[in-house]
């Protein structure tokens, strides 16, 4: 009997070290001894954060928190003061947010560091990077598109000798601006190559009537690609630059934008609002649908928001001769809006040669 104890003692010890060690507990003294309670292990997270407004970013996490310590800086290590910090439970989430004293720089990096703890003593530490949030948002709208990719030769004259050279006619998309602001915050999204391929333009102020050429692709050996950041607009000296218009150029050598059908948007990334759209597709390819799955997500979006002029409200019933039709367009040609509407008669695919960036033909 006393070797069946002693079996069955190290049998229990076994099991209770088993669930010491492996399920975590806490451990308080009643009257009847030690009471082993179950205690949560998990860390708190991080389920969202948002800059909303200049003087306000907010910081979701999974679950109740105690903030210990926070810090907020800028890229020169400056350190902007917040007033105050007012937490808030909401959807299975706590809030925590931070409200500045003064607006910090639209456009400008900023990072939130800092450390929080559960009620069981759970920390989690973290880095949040944002931006300054734009609350000037420019009127915008889209008057050129050339989404063709070639090569050709231009002569210029070297020391006084004329010579042909190599030129790199990559895809750009022209604005015009109808009411100025700063750019920071405003995406270029491509139905035909994904969201994941956006193009996010730089914190720059624009004026009211600016034309900006945005140069999706920058060729390798391309040497005049200057991104005009200031007011000087004669820097940039690669082809499909104008000194009439604000260049900006991307580090990007891919191709992008759809040769013969797309669905393009000027999106606020703050708001999610779109500022603009374009939807085209050629009726000469033997085209019957839609390439991709997500121009009909946009699609349906721009419809929603009266961004297109058409009969419909939805992308099962856009029908492709309800887009611009870009017959004829190659790389020689643009697509040129001439009307400020947005409809698939207020463009048109010019001639050979004739591209106009930093021109724009809308009445």
């Amino acid at each position: 009997m006393k070797e069946i104890f002693i079996k069955i003692s190290k049998i229990f010890s076994i099991v209770l070290c088993f669930f010491i060690l492996v399920i975590p507990f806490s451990c308080r003294l009643n009257e009847e001894g030690i009471q082993l309670i179950s205690v949560d292990v998990q860390n708190p997270i991080i389920k969202e954060h948002c800059v909303n407004s200049e003087k306000n970013i907010s910081v979701s996490f999974s679950k109740k928190v105690d903030l210990i310590e926070s810090i907020v800086f800028d890229e020169s290590e400056n350190f902007p003061h917040y007033a105050k910090i007012s937490e808030s439970e909401n959807d299975n989430s706590w809030n925590v947010d931070f409200q500045f004293n003064e607006s910090l720089e639209i456009g400008k990096k900023y990072e939130l560091y800092g450390v929080v703890k559960d009620e069981y003593g759970n920390t989690l530490s973290f880095c949040i990077p944002f931006y300054g949030f734009n609350n000037r948002i420019p009127e915008v709208c889209i008057t050129e598109i050339h989404p063709h990719y070639g090569t050709g030769t231009k002569t210029v004259i070297i020391d006084g000798i004329k010579e042909k050279i190599k030129v790199y006619k990559t895809e750009f998309i022209e604005l015009k601006v109808l009411k100025g602001g700063n750019l920071c915050g405003i995406e270029i999204i491509s139905g035909y190559d994904g969201e994941e391929k956006k193009f996010i333009l730089p914190a720059v102020e624009v004026n009211d009537g600016e034309i900006i050429i945005l140069h999706l692709r920058t060729h390798s050996e391309e040497t005049g690609a200057i991104s005009e950041l200031n007011d000087d607009f004669t820097l940039s000296t690669g082809y499909y630059s104008s000194d009439l218009a604000r260049d900006i150029w991307f580090e990007n050598e891919k191709s992008c934008l759809g040769d013969t059908q797309d669905v393009i948007v000027l999106k606020d990334s703050q708001s999610g609002n779109f500022l603009d759209a374009f939807i085209y597709s050629d009726s000469k390819k033997g085209t019957t649908d839609w390439k991709q799955d997500y121009m009909k997500t946009l699609i349906d979006e721009i419809l929603a928001q009266n961004k297109w002029i058409c009969d419909v409200n939805d992308s099962e019933n856009f029908s492709l001769d309800m887009a611009f039709d870009s017959v004829g367009l190659t790389n020689t040609r643009s697509i040129q809006k001439i009307a400020q509407e947005n409809s698939k008669s207020s463009f048109i695919v010019s001639s050979a040669s004739k591209e106009n960036p930093g021109i724009v033909l809308m009445e």
